[in-house]
């Protein structure tokens, strides 16, 4: 028997989707500014598409780590990662959060 219910939980999976309101990735050791292109609920998981722009820093780059903020601007969450953009793309990154109770 679970102990939270699942309308409390969709709760918590809005709440974040509400909250989190800012971006940003790393490229060697400078953190730049994302985008959140989109932050939702998709069934039991809280899903959020982060635009990394092309040109920012200019060249190919490995983006080494990505960053979410809360509304206060206080880090909510950190993932490192090894994503080569090249010069001339846009890249979008997806992370999804399952929030269920096990």
């Amino acid at each position: 028997m679970a102990f939270w219910t699942s309308t409390y939980l969709e709760k918590v999976r809005n709440f974040l989707a509400r909250t989190i309101t800012r971006a940003s990735y790393r490229v060697s050791n400078t953190w730049y500014e994302g985008t959140i292109n989109s932050f939702e609920v998709i069934d039991t998981k809280a899903v959020v598409f982060i635009g990394i722009p092309s040109g920012v820093p200019p060249g190919s780059v490995t983006i080494t780590g990505v960053r979410l903020y809360d509304h206060d601007g206080e880090l909510a969450a950190e993932q490192p990662c090894n994503i080569v953009r090249t010069g001339m793309q846009n890249a979008l990154i997806k992370f999804e959060f399952e929030l269920t109770e096990v």
